[in-house]
């Protein structure tokens, strides 16, 4: 049987491994590393060189918005839900930036 001070150290350092884990790996932190390692594994499905090299840039953006379409939609199921999921992160962690500076901008407002 454990003593109440055994007990309280088993809990105090619970209590410090989730302190530890939600400031080190916070939401922001967590969406930018997966983005990241994302676009690192897409890496091994398309080469960003040739699709560079292949890229029109005289069509303007609408021909390049084209192009990167049918670029996406003409290739494999990994590539398409990888890239979903980087454009997924994106928009999450794009949101996430939004709300924070909203709420850091209403802490400074007067009253």
């Amino acid at each position: 049987m454990k003593t109440p001070e055994q007990n309280k150290a088993y809990i105090m350092r619970r209590i410090y491994l989730l302190w530890f884990l939600r400031h080190v790996f916070n939401p922001l932190s967590i969406k930018a590393v997966l983005i990241v390692l994302l676009g690192w594994q897409i890496t091994s499905y398309v080469s960003i060189k040739h699709v560079i090299a292949n890229w029109n840039l005289d069509g303007g953006l609408t021909g390049s918005f084209t192009f990167l379409e049918s670029a996406v939609l003409n290739t494999e199921v990994m590539t398409q839900i990888l890239v979903l999921g980087m454009i997924a992160f994106t928009a999450l962690l794009a949101r996430d930036i939004i709300q924070r500076r909203k709420i850091t901008t209403e802490a400074f407002m007067p009253v």
